[in-house]
């Protein structure tokens, strides 16, 4: 018995190791403000689309002039732009340039059939000074160059001025899209 006792008083005097405490209790969660989601970013830019179309010009026989192209550009949803040089061999004066239906010239523009219905009231007149200067009086077509009613694929002639009007055709080139 004797050595039953002194297990007792060996367990009872401390000789296990001391309870461990117990596990502390959660911390309560602090309630704090919700930042507000991140805006999303800005939609990016959508790139202007520029169109362009050229008009390779050809004189006819009776003219003077050397091959020359014509130039247009149009920023999507705009009016067309005519970027023009004088043709060399021009003469001072006033002449005319006027879209025709035709898809072709012809010879000496014989295939370009009448004014362009839809731009029958544009006349861009080509003044010419005597020492040989000169520029569009109007730069700006009411036409494009995209969709439905495109210049593209329509003729564009130069006209001699006749007492005011479009004369006889002087050089003409079929108006096609082009890179630049």
């Amino acid at each position: 018995m004797r050595t039953w006792f002194v297990l007792a008083v060996l367990v009872g005097c401390g000789s296990s190791p001391p309870p461990k405490p117990p596990p502390p209790l959660p911390a309560k969660p602090v309630q704090t403000e919700k930042a507000p989601p991140p805006a999303p970013p800005p939609p990016a830019e959508k790139e202007p689309v520029i169109y362009h179309a050229k008009a390779q010009m050809t004189p006819t026989k009776a003219s003077k002039l050397e091959p020359f192209t014509i130039g247009f550009m149009q920023h999507e949803g705009d009016n067309a732009l005519v970027l023009a040089d004088l043709p060399v061999g021009v003469k001072p004066g006033t002449y005319h340039y006027l879209i025709h239906e035709g898809a072709e010239c012809g010879p000496n523009a014989t295939k370009v059939g009448p004014l362009w219905h839809e731009t029958k009231d544009i006349d861009l007149k080509l003044v010419v000074l005597k020492d040989l200067t000169g520029a569009l009086d109007n730069s700006e077509l009411a036409a494009h160059l995209e969709g439905e009613q495109t210049l593209v694929k329509h003729t564009l002639v130069l006209h001699e001025d006749k007492k005011g009007k479009p004369g006889k055709p002087l050089a003409c080139g079929t108006i096609e899209a082009s890179e630049e």
